[in-house]
């Protein structure tokens, strides 16, 4: 079976380093366990370790472009996104969630423990309560999907 890879998207900016890679690092274990990669946008900046604060400023010589720009070249280049948490956004997951659903085409699933429908619902290709959740729905995209656009394809 073909690889499946998915991008973890969703708030980084005001948390420390700690807050923005526990629940990505979690997540991966289990979807690493199903076979499922993940890419993760915080995956090369461990100088913000000691970080409090993920802001723009404390990225050092990254420029906020060329995290974006490598951000977007994951959306496009992986077979599905995850945002990670639907109950905390940002403006950054917001963009996340629109460039993977309206640009990219691709399948998206919200994680968000406190749904009560409305906008999400109806942009996401599915909303779960919780990481196992999520879990069980991507083993079955990685049947139902593939990178090579064979398959279903989201006509929105």
């Amino acid at each position: 079976m073909e690889e499946f890879e998915v991008y973890l998207a969703g708030r980084i900016a005001n948390l420390s380093y700690e807050e923005a890679v526990r629940y990505r690092d979690e997540l991966t274990l289990k979807l690493n366990k199903a076979g499922i990669k993940c890419r993760t946008p915080v995956r090369g900046k461990q100088h913000l370790q000691d970080s409090n604060n993920i802001t723009s400023e404390a990225l050092g010589d990254l420029s906020i472009q060329e995290v974006i720009h490598r951000d977007l070249n994951d959306l496009r280049e992986v077979d599905a996104v995850i945002i990670l948490t639907g109950d905390s956004p940002s403006w950054g997951t917001a963009g996340e969630f629109y460039y993977s659903t309206w640009i990219a085409n691709k399948p998206t699933l919200v994680i968000k423990r406190n749904y009560v429908g409305g906008w999400i619902e109806h942009l996401a290709t599915k909303v779960v309560p919780d990481f196992d959740s999520a879990v069980e729905v991507l083993k079955r995209w990685k049947k139902y999907w593939n990178h090579k656009g064979e398959g279903v394809h989201d006509l929105r």
